[in-house]
């Protein structure tokens, strides 16, 4: 059985979430107290070149690297869970060209005739 593809897109938007609110917080933490990249390796007890790769992005991240991380500018992530089922539905737009009597409520706009219609589509 293959790793589904959809699961792939999934774990990669989730490593992807967490890589930006690390970066986010070291790069607050370097305004603020003026934290280097070697102030975080001597911390971790890791190379300068290894927290140079990590910050480059997220390929090879575990949860480890993300506590290190996060500790050596004393922060911490926190977390919350939810289903998907459980979230707002996020609105898409679908285009297509109707006659004007079935675009009632629409965001309407005439092309040649016709009416281009944006609506809103949920789910």
């Amino acid at each position: 059985m293959s790793y589904p593809f959809e699961a792939a897109v999934f774990a990669e938007r989730n490593r992807n979430r967490v890589y930006e609110i690390v970066v986010k917080m070291i790069e607050e933490a370097a305004r603020k107290n003026g934290v280097k990249r070697k102030d975080i390796a001597a911390k971790i007890g890791r190379s300068e070149p290894q927290v140079s790769g990590w910050l480059k992005g997220p390929s090879n991240w575990t949860l480890d690297t993300v506590s290190d991380l996060l500790w050596s500018i004393d922060a911490e992530m926190d977390y919350e869970g939810v289903f998907h089922s459980d979230r707002a539905i996020q609105n898409t737009y679908n285009e297509s060209k109707v006659p004007k009597e079935r675009a009632r409520g629409a965001m309407i706009q005439e092309i040649s005739g016709d009416y281009e219609v944006q609506v809103a589509v949920h789910g």
